[in-house]
């Protein structure tokens, strides 16, 4: 997947810098925004507009005006957030994994990141539950009381408008797909976007399927699908894979990976956590690094469906939509 765009207000700079000085605010936060201003400092900005004397008071000043006036941060004082209509409709899919830094979020901007699965961010909701810098990684024990279900699990819950599921065994079964699939999807999935929600999945099986037989699973799918989301549109494929083409086991969406060492495969009809387990979380835009591990997923699964994508009435590796924004690029 290629790099996503970084929109940023100014105003969302004023404040980072307006708490990285501020002798009151909590030291213990301050390394992460150190982290974040280096982060920025360091990748392509669209700003909203650029104000040399503002930029003096800024720390470290002369990094910002160099990146600035080096070509690596860009102003585009016309890039204006959509709230609803076609031009919302336009927005999402040019923007669908880009990231906007902003200094408030209102009403508005709330109804578009829901209708978009786009990520808006302020310095203010950085700590939250939820937001970027909080805890990325969760330890789950075998048989965890803590954990009975994908949705008591905070790291999925994130804006997103597509997704690939990267998973042997998740759907392989009739009983997975009823509970832990049917969990997991609604932990993550948005209730309702105004563009179809584009979801993939693959899934290792060497027993080889018919069409009917491979129907029979999409419709399972797209069944439970419905029945936590009966608002949202889905374009959904499936895909057969044999062998040990893919090593790890996640969820790559719009924004973020999230992996889990043993599968999402996990609480079954018990709801307990069969196996021992890390879910990390990893968001593109403060882990630079990881979209090439994210690449490296991506091209597997492209190559997979151009190579191997059979149709006829004695095997049969892939149904559903070739559309996935993901995979598309």
């Amino acid at each position: 997947m290629n790099s996503p765009n970084i929109y940023c207000e100014w105003g969302y700079l004023e404040d980072l810098n307006r708490n990285l000085t501020d002798d009151n605010y909590p030291i213990k936060n301050k390394p992460k925004l150190y982290e974040r201003f280096t982060y920025l400092l360091s990748s392509n900005i669209i700003l909203d507009s650029f104000n040399n004397e503002i930029c003096k008071s800024i720390i470290p000043s002369f990094e910002i005006a160099k990146r600035y006036f080096d070509g690596k941060w860009q102003v585009s004082e016309n890039w204006e957030i959509p709230t609803g209509g076609l031009d919302l409709i336009d927005f999402a899919e040019i923007h669908f994994k880009d990231t906007f830094l902003i200094s408030e979020k209102n009403k508005d901007i709330i109804k578009t990141r829901d209708c978009t699965g786009i990520l808006f961010t302020t310095i203010s909701d950085e700590f939250s539950n939820n937001g970027y810098f909080a805890p990325t990684e969760i330890t789950i024990n075998k048989n965890d009381n803590s954990y009975h279900k994908w949705y008591d699990i905070p790291v999925l819950q994130n804006p997103c408008n597509s997704a690939v599921i990267i998973d042997p065994y998740l759907i392989a079964k009739q009983e997975s797909i009823e509970y832990d699939f049917h969990e997991l999807i609604d932990s993550f999935l948005p209730k309702t976007m105004e563009i179809p929600f584009h979801l993939t999945i693959f899934y290792e099986d060497n027993i080889s399927y018919t069409k009917e037989q491979m129907n029979a699973k999409y419709n399972s799918l797209a069944k439970a699908i419905q029945s936590v989301r009966p608002q949202l549109k889905v374009s959904l494929s499936i895909f057969r894979f044999q062998g040990k083409e893919f090593h790890d086991r996640v969820i790559i969406t719009n924004s973020a990976c999230i992996s889990s060492g043993a599968g999402f495969e996990l609480f079954g009809k018990k709801h307990k956590s069969k196996n021992l387990t890390t879910i990390k979380r990893q968001y593109f835009l403060i882990d630079k690094e990881h979209l090439h591990f994210i690449e490296c997923n991506t091209i597997i699964a492209k190559k997979l469906i151009n190579e191997r994508r059979v149709e006829n009435d004695q095997l049969c590796n892939f149904i559903g939509s070739t559309n996935n924004r993901l995979l598309n690029e």
